[in-house]
């Protein structure tokens, strides 16, 4: 996760780059972890203003990744 630098993108620029990278795993204790990991670097690197800590940035990370993993099961079970 280090080798990402998230510093002047958005949140959505920065998930983007990040789950463009690879393929989420199926295991919900993994996806959580990787979503933890990248909220706390987000935050910190990005200082998003109007923020107040890494916890936002997972919540609305975990929302966008559920969306994601939705979209793809939709369109793979099509």
């Amino acid at each position: 996760m280090r080798e990402f630098r998230f510093n002047g993108k958005r949140i959505d620029e920065a998930l983007r780059e990040l789950l463009e990278s690879f393929r989420l795993p199926g295991e919900s204790a993994l996806i959580e972890r990787i979503i933890t990991v990248f909220s706390q670097q987000y935050f910190e690197e990005a200082k998003p203003e109007g923020v107040a800590n890494g916890d936002a940035i997972f919540v609305l990370t975990n929302l966008e990744t559920r969306c994601r993993n939705l979209v793809i099961c939709l369109h793979v079970c099509k």
